[in-house]
């Protein structure tokens, strides 16, 4: 009888590791597969994991690659600065931080725009572990309002331009054609 219930209580452990680790895989897929770059730091903005889009946009092969550097390994200084102090933020005030928009500086200078988010990641009693965060580069909708709004600014000038220069117009066709219409009354 004992053998059977160790045997049963093997059994019954080897399925619920299966299922963890499929549930754990399918995890992972969901998150590598997101249309959004996605990380998680610790509370010294460590990063601990990221999706494969993060990866990429960084530049790198893997998550993992990434695993264990800081935003002053992978950016600018300043903007380093700026992420930690957000992180800080979010961390210190356990609230979250949703849909800024904020400027990311690669190492070689070059500039982007990120709507990004973050989370305070929480322990069962309430402590903060660290930070969850996910951003879509926006930098080409972005240029595209810009270049709209200088557009409706030229084409309200045009606009201003044409209503003058009827206006302007107007008051100088009006004073001939008064004096001929009152030569015209004279005549008749």
């Amino acid at each position: 009888i004992a053998v059977g219930m160790v045997f049963r209580d093997i059994t019954q452990r080897k399925l619920a590791e299966e299922a963890a680790a499929a549930s754990w895989s399918m995890l992972h897929q969901i998150i590598d597969n997101v249309p959004v770059s996605v990380f998680w730091k610790d509370t010294e903005s460590k990063f601990l994991g990221a999706n494969m889009n993060l990866a990429k946009w960084l530049g790198f092969d893997s998550p993992e690659e990434i695993i264990g550097k800081t935003d002053f390994d992978l950016t600018s200084k300043d903007f380093a600065e700026e992420i930690r102090k957000d992180d800080r933020e979010v961390i210190e005030n356990k609230q979250s931080k949703l849909n800024y928009e904020e400027r990311f500086e690669y190492k070689d200078g070059s500039k982007k725009v990120l709507n990004t988010s973050k989370v305070p990641l929480l322990r069962a009693d309430g402590s903060v572990y660290g930070v969850l965060g996910c951003f879509v580069e926006v930098t080409e909708r972005i240029e595209f309002i810009e270049k709209l709004q200088q557009a409706q600014r030229k084409a309200d000038l045009a606009n201003k331009s044409k209503t003058d220069f009827l206006a302007s117009m107007s008051h100088e066709i009006r004073t001939p054609i008064n004096a001929i219409t009152g030569m015209a009354d004279v005549l008749l």
